[in-house]
């Protein structure tokens, strides 16, 4: 019995919410993901466990030409390696997926291929242009025209909907051929970055298209949309009463703390880029010295402190009774959530969701007969030891250590310059500053002061700090910034 060690996989369109669940379930088992630059970092980074090796693949840019690339899938199989073909769109429609299928039916390796969204589809989907209608296009091509020669020779398909991919920079003479065999009138849609944040729109006839893209200058990647379908636009656009859909944001949290905030801003329709800064090492024996019984008080700062306490019973080999002394206390409703998923439910929580509050709250109820125990991360800093001022003893343990992961260059990569960058602690804008020089230029939303505080530290001097220390508060003051109208949308380019 063979094993498939080759996935060619469709990654949609952009939007990494189109990904197939066929194409996740692949991911998590793979040890290399060969991607184009083209496919979202999400996505990519969902192969956890991968050696991650970007093959290019941008027009204008190939990084690594395709047979280089069959040779690079070919090479990993042999070695014993399970292989991800990452690729943009679907597969199958130019994706050149035919030759990489070849070369590994020629070296005898098998393989699957996982279809994907193409962006044939769902770029005008997204743009509010659909490709078939019962009144004006009962049919459709997709067709592409990547070489010189490509115009000359092409026929085109007699089709009422013409969705040509690749194409954009021949346009002048795409449009010349087309001139020759439908009307002047035809309407014409260019879509740059369908799907994405980054999305923009120009809409014309054949007659004014090429003017009105050499104003605009839209940039690959790129399709045109020709037909009578492209006039549906002015009543099908599903996406404008999103208002954050022009809008990308960078979060820099560990993957199980990722998807309240994510689905929180995806559900405004923004476009949001997880990037884990932090490569979470659980301390097993962190309660090891610890008399547990002896503990008056447990605080909480965290949800990952959580899970470190927990970790740290099991292997001591005992559970939340030995600690039959103490009270709880606990930061901000996610570690309130994660207590309650181990069946605890916090004795008391701050007012504000700080040090300081963990502070202002225990001062008036310690004394020399307690003591507090405080499992946390390597990174956090000493602020509650204050609380030794009340006479109680206090001990921090560290339950886990929190690094760089080994991969932090490639994601780095991926941040662009629009960005908005979201911080939920201090650490992750510390251990940002330290790898990526730029992080002045961007504006930051923190989740409260100390967050902002060393923002300021680190020279970022455009902060939006949210109300209350939650996710719902980061998300409200990202929609209160877009209403006040401070972040221009100006993506819908021209129209006609």
């Amino acid at each position: 019995m063979r094993k498939t060690q080759v996935y060619l996989i469709g990654a949609g369109a952009g939007d990494p919410e189109l990904i197939t669940q066929k194409a996740c379930r692949a991911l998590q088992l793979v040890d290399v993901v060969l991607y184009d630059y083209l496919v979202h970092p999400n996505i990519v980074m969902m192969a956890t466990r991968a050696q991650k090796i970007c093959v290019g693949k941008k027009k204008g840019a190939h990084s690594t030409q395709q047979p280089n690339i069959n040779a690079l899938l070919v090479s990993h199989a042999k070695k014993g390696h399970i292989v991800a073909r990452l690729k943009g769109g679907d597969p199958m429609i130019f994706g050149r997926c035919g030759e990489e299928m070849a070369a590994l039916f020629s070296e005898g390796i098998p393989y699957e291929i996982i279809p994907g969204i193409t962006s044939a589809i769902s770029a005008p989907t997204y743009a509010g242009i659909p490709i078939t209608h019962r009144d004006c296009s009962h049919s459709v091509a997709f067709v592409t025209a990547t070489r010189a020669n490509d115009i000359e020779t092409i026929a085109f398909p007699n089709a009422d909907t013409l969705v040509m991919m690749m194409s954009l920079l021949r346009l002048p003479s795409i449009i010349a051929r087309l001139a020759e065999v439908r009307p002047l009138d035809t309407p014409v849609a260019i879509i740059e970055s369908g799907t994405y944040a980054s999305e923009k729109i120009v809409t014309g006839t054949l007659e004014t298209i090429v003017g009105l893209q050499e104003s605009a200058q839209l940039k690959p990647p790129a399709l045109i949309v020709v037909g009578k379908v492209v006039d549906l636009r002015s009543q099908c656009r599903w996406r404008d009463h999103l208002p954050l859909r022009h809008q990308r944001f960078v979060i820099f949290r560990p993957p199980h703390q990722q998807s309240a905030l994510v689905d929180g801003l995806s559900l405004w329709g923004a476009e949001v880029v997880t990037l884990s800064l932090n490569h979470i090492v659980p301390a097993p024996d962190c309660l090891a010295p610890v008399d547990l019984t002896a503990i008056t008080w447990l605080v909480f700062t965290s949800d990952n402190g959580v899970r470190a306490f927990f970790s740290g019973l099991l292997n001591k080999q005992c559970d939340i009774r030995s600690c039959k002394n103490a009270r709880i206390l606990a930061i901000g409703p996610k570690t309130k959530a994660a207590l309650m998923a181990h069946g605890v439910t916090p004795d008391l929580m701050p007012e504000v969701a700080t040090s300081d509050g963990v502070i202002a709250t225990l001062k008036q109820t310690l004394s020399t007969r307690d003591h507090v125990l405080i499992p946390t991360s390597s990174e956090a800093d000493d602020a509650l030891l204050d609380l030794r001022t009340t006479g109680a003893t206090v001990t921090k343990i560290v339950g886990y250590a929190n690094h760089a992961p080994n991969d932090i260059q490639v994601m780095l990569d991926w941040i662009k310059q629009s960005d908005t960058m979201i911080f939920m602690n201090a650490a992750s804008v510390k251990r940002l500053h330290a790898h990526y020089p730029k992080m002045s230029e961007h504006l930051a939303i923190s989740i409260g002061p100390k967050t902002t505080a060393e923002l300021q530290r680190c020279g970022v001097d455009q902060v939006l700090e949210s109300k209350e220390a939650s996710i719902d508060g980061v998300i409200d003051i990202a929609l209160a910034h877009e209403w006040a109208g401070t972040k221009p949308n100006g993506h819908d380019k021209v129209g006609a």
